[in-house]
C-alpha cells in the first residue's frame, strides 16, 4: 500500500493531500480524467482511505507487482515521518529506490541524507546489518525503528549493542493506537520522536552522568551498635540518582567511599534535618575514616554515636534493602545541589542513546 504515485507524469504523495483535494483527485480517477501510476512496477493503481483516515494508493491483487502489502501500522509511521521531516525542512519520498536498496522514508536537505526504515514484522540481525551496509555503501546515514529488535542487537544474551553506526530505537503501538518510540525511560510519539531527533534533542552517549541537583528522599531508621548496644540511628536513600536524560542510577550500590550516602552535600542534609523540630531526635554518629579489621584497612565509614565502633558497608547495604522498602519510617525530601555530575560505571560504560529537551546530555561536558 504505496503513499506515493505519479498522477499527469507528477510525483505524489497521498498524506500531502488535503481532505477536500483528495476528493477532487477521486472523482478525476473514476471519471478517467487522470490515472494511478505506481511508481514500484510502472501499472495502474487505485486510492482509499483506511478506517483511521490515512490516505493511500494501492495495486490490484492480481497485477503481478512483487511490492509486499503494508500493515496500516506500517503506512502511519511512513506518514508520520514524513510530516516530521516537512516540519524541519527536509524533502521526504516515501517508497525511495536507489541502487540495490528501498527506503521507507528517503530524506534529504542540502547534502544530508537520511533512510527511515520502520520493521513492524520480524527482522533477522543479519538481514538487519546487511540491509545496513546497503545504505553504509552509498554514504546515507539510516534511522530504524522496529518493533522487535533482534534479541542479539539488544546487548543481553552475549549480544552486540548497536551504536551510532547503526541507529536503532524500539517502536510499539499504545492502547490509544498511536505509534510510539521507546527511548529511555521516555516513550515519545513517532512525529516529536523524529522531530526531537532533527532538532538535535537526541544524542549518543557512551556513559550515564547524574543531574548535579538531585531531588533525594533520605529516610532515617532505628539500629542498634553491634559493640555497645546503644541504640541510634541510619539513614539511606530511598532510591538511586537521576542522570542527564532521566534514568535512575544507582550510585548508592558502591561501597566504601563511592557510597553517595556519604557525600558531604547529603551529610550536610541529614545536618540541617536533626537542626528541625521533626528531626531533633535522630541520633547519628560521625562519618569519618576508620580502620576495619576485617577489611585491613582504613576507609570513611559510618559509626557509632556513643562509642565510635565502625559500622560495615557490607552490613550498612543489606540493611539498606528492608529500609527502603519501609514508607512508614521517617522520611525527608530536599534538594540537593552536589556541584558535579557521577559518572560512577567508568570502568563499565553504558552506552545509550541519550534524550534530552533542552540538549542536557549525559556527555555534555560543559554541564
Amino acid at each position: 500500500m504505496p503513499l506515493r504515485a505519479i498522477i499527469d507524469n507528477k510525483e505524489v504523495i497521498s498524506t500531502e493531500f488535503t481532505k477536500d483535494e483528495w476528493t477532487e483527485l477521486r472523482k478525476s480517477i473514476k471519471a478517467s480524467v487522470e490515472k494511478i501510476i505506481l511508481p514500484c512496477c510502472g501499472r495502474e493503481g487505485h486510492m482509499r482511505t483506511s478506517k483511521l483516515g490515512l490516505n493511500h494508493f494501492y495495486h490490484k491483487a492480481t497485477d503481478g507487482c512483487n511490492y509486499k502489502p503494508e500493515s496500516i501500522q506500517h503506512l502511519t509511521a511512513k506518514s508520520e515521518i514524513i510530516r516530521a521531516c516537512a516540519n524541519n525542512k527536509w524533502t521526504a519520498i516515501p517508497e525511495y529506490v536507489q541502487d540495490d536498496w528501498i527506503a521507507d522514508v528517503y530524506a534529504t536537505n542540502g547534502k544530508r541524507e537520511i533512510a527511515f526504515e520502520v520493521q513492524w514484522s520480524r527482522q533477522t540481525a543479519s538481514e538487519t546489518h546487511r540491509r545496513q551496509e546497503r545504505y553504509k555503501d552509498s554514504g546515507v546515514m539510516t534511522c530504524w525503528f522496529m518493533r522487535k529488535i533482534p534479541k542479539e542487537l539488544t546487548g543481553w544474551y552475549g549480544g552486540e549493542k548497536p551504536g551510532r553506526e547503526l541507529p536503532i530505537f524500539e517502536i510499539f503501538e499504545d492502547n490509544d493506537g498511536e505509534l510510539k518510540v521507546k527511548i529511555g525511560v521516555h516513550n515519545l510519539a513517532l512525529f516529536d520522536f523524529t522531530n526531537a531527533l532533527f532538532k538535535g534533542h537526541v544524542k549518543y552517549c557512551h556513559r550515564y552522568s547524574t543531574m548535579i541537583k538531585q531531588l533525594v528522599e533520605i529516610r532515617f531508621y532505628e539500629k542498634k551498635c553491634w559493640l555497645c548496644d546503644q541504640v541510634q540511628h541510619g539513614y539511606h536513600l530511598t532510591h538511586g540518582l537521576v542522570t542527564k536524560c532521566g534514568e535512575e542510577l544507582h550510585v548508592d550500590e558502591g561501597l566504601w567511599e563511592n557510597h553517595i550516602g556519604k557525600h558531604p552535600a547529603v551529610i550536610k542534609a541529614v545536618r540541617d534535618f536533626q537542626n528541625t523540630e521533626e528531626g531533633k531526635h535522630l541520633i547519628i554518629g560521625d562519618i569519618k575514616p576508620r580502620f576495619s579489621r576485617t577489611e585491613r584497612m582504613e576507609y570513611l565509614s559510618f559509626g557509632c554515636h556513643y562509642c565510635d565502633a565502625l559500622f560495615g558497608d557490607f552490613f550498612n547495604f543489606k540493611e539498606s534493602f528492608e529500609v527502603v522498602q519501609n514508607k512508614n519510617l521517617l522520611s525527608y525530601q530536599t534538594e540537593i545541589d552536589f556541584g558535579v555530575s557521577f559518572t560512577p560505571e567508568d570502568e563499565f560504560p553504558r552506552p545509550h542513546w541519550c534524550y534530552s529537551p533542552n540538549k542536557y546530555f549525559c556527555c555534555t561536558k560543559r554541564y
